[in-house]
């Protein structure tokens, strides 16, 4: 491949006016930054606040490379000399993938942060693009909020995974998790993902995560055995599913929904020390 001369990877990075720039970076959420050239091999991919890595979507991006099209990449300039990227990772193993590891390329600098300062610069970015929940909270995490360390927290003691990823003991639905700590608070999620843990050794879904507070918040009466057993009746997906069916009947928010279906498996197949019918029961203070 022809090696391109330094700096001609994004000409138009000489050419714009610097006042412009500044408005450009601060639409992103940038203020104090200096915009440098930086060789790509120079810059250090994957603090633990980014994203996973979507190769499919470097390859693709590697593909379509157009080095007139390539944006600023964000980056921190840290006390030991390295240059972190913030954002961009994935246009910078783009330009891996072609061979350009030699090239300067245009970035945003920022010095003098710290690694919480980055976690909070990158999750700041949403307000440029769409980050999943995931990725927000992992950022929250990295900057040390503590609703987010606690989310984790209780997460990992159930035995349970923050993750995208398919699997039976993986949690994705981490809205859901800020959601209960918010209506209620840590130790009522804490409980519902222990009942999970319990009752079906798998991850529970959103509708559980969300629904299983709203019950026991609006029936303190409920026993935990038999709400054990009653969830044990189902899984998680089916759990989901009987609570999406309600949706026919009534028209409600889904964590509304959840809680009726977990008050039908409760009541499901007793005669004595059944609970009231959902709608005979005056609640107040809380938020269904």
């Amino acid at each position: 491949m022809t090696q391109m001369e330094p700096m001609a990877v994004n000409t138009r990075w000489d050419r714009i006016d610097r006042t412009k720039l500044a408005l450009l970076a601060e639409s992103r959420g940038i203020f104090n930054a200096s915009l440098d050239w930086i060789p790509a091999a120079k810059l250090t991919v994957g603090p633990a606040f980014q994203r996973p890595i979507t190769w499919a979507w470097v390859r693709k991006l590697a593909r379509e490379f157009d080095p007139d099209m390539l944006d600023p990449i964000l980056v921190s300039l840290r006390a030991d000399g390295t240059y972190a990227v913030i954002d961009g990772q994935h246009r910078i193993l783009a330009v891996r993938e072609i061979g350009w590891d030699d090239q300067n390329l245009p970035c945003l600098v920022r010095t003098g942060l710290t690694y919480e300062a980055e976690a909070a610069l990158f999750v700041a970015q949403d307000n440029r693009k769409k980050l999943t929940q995931i990725d927000l909270h992992r950022g929250r995490v990295e900057r040390k909020d503590p609703v987010a360390l606690s989310i984790e927290d209780a997460v990992r003691s159930a035995g349970f995974v923050i993750s995208a990823h398919r699997d039976t003991q993986n949690i994705s639905a981490i809205k859901s998790c800020y959601d209960t700590v918010d209506r209620f608070d840590i130790t009522m999620l804490a409980d519902v993902l222990d009942l999970a843990r319990l009752a079906w050794r798998e991850a529970p879904g959103n509708t559980a995560i969300t629904g299983i507070p709203l019950f026991l918040h609006r029936y303190p009466a409920a026993t935990r055995t038999r709400l054990l057993a009653a969830l044990f009746t189902v899984d998680p997906r089916g759990f989901e599913r009987l609570s999406a069916g309600l949706s026919a009947v009534y028209t409600e928010p889904r964590r509304t929904l959840g809680a009726r279906n977990t008050l039908r498996l409760y009541n499901k197949w007793l005669s004595a020390h059944r609970l009231p019918e959902w709608d005979a029961v005056a609640l107040s203070g809380a938020r269904s």
